[in-house]
């Protein structure tokens, strides 16, 4: 094959592969995006009396997600993503198995008291039973710097955590975020999830 040839041959596959590229433009393709199993950044786990549910949220769904909630222009993406690179989110959803017409923090709780231990609980004590690590040799764990629970005095038969871990080197392929549950009584929770698909997300156009 000669230079004119390998040159034309190599266009054409900057050009397919470009073209082949997913674009998505809104929140609610996002979404859809990443709730596809497929796209390897959704983890679930039954445990007792719970259904756990765990999905790591890519910078570019995040910088979106800024930009449509606050009415900003897309021209500021860039710049919104930028403060979303070096961490990982993540955001946690516990559910009961069962269909309940009541909250879920009220699941096997006998007295007021014991009520208000699992509410402080779920307040303060939870980022201390949360930790990242990593497949490397020698493991690390990290333990978060945000850990917040959505609407935690409401009444809800759900609960949606968000747990965000900063200055993080994503060099590994695979990580797992560790739940160490003694608010629930679930144990030792494990989420493993293939970082290949933060690399996937679609472009933003």
């Amino acid at each position: 094959m000669n230079s004119f040839k390998r040159w034309i041959y190599g266009l054409f596959t900057v050009l397919l592969v470009s073209h082949c590229q997913p674009k998505i433009s809104t929140l609610k393709e996002a979404y859809s995006w990443l709730n596809d199993p497929k796209n390897m950044l959704i983890s679930s786990k039954e445990n007792g009396l719970f259904l756990i549910d765990v999905k790591l949220l890519p910078s570019q769904f995040l910088a979106l997600q800024e930009i449509e909630n606050q009415h900003l222009s897309k021209s500021e993406f860039g710049l919104i993503h930028e403060k979303y690179k070096n961490s990982l989110t993540f955001i946690m959803i516990i559910k009961s198995k069962k269909n309940i017409d009541f909250d879920l923090t009220q699941i096997n709780i006998n007295s007021v008291a014991q009520l208000k231990a699992r509410v402080q609980n779920l307040n303060f004590e939870i980022k201390n039973q949360i930790r990242l690590k990593n497949n490397d040799k020698e493991p690390i764990q990290l333990s978060p710097v945000i850990v917040s629970v959505e609407n935690l005095y409401n009444i809800s038969q759900s609960k949606t955590i968000n747990i965000v871990f900063e200055n993080i080197v994503k060099n590994n392929n695979q990580i797992i975020l560790e739940w160490d549950d003694t608010i629930f009584d679930t144990g030792i929770n494990s989420f493993k999830f293939n970082l290949q698909g933060l690399k996937n997300f679609p472009e933003i156009s």
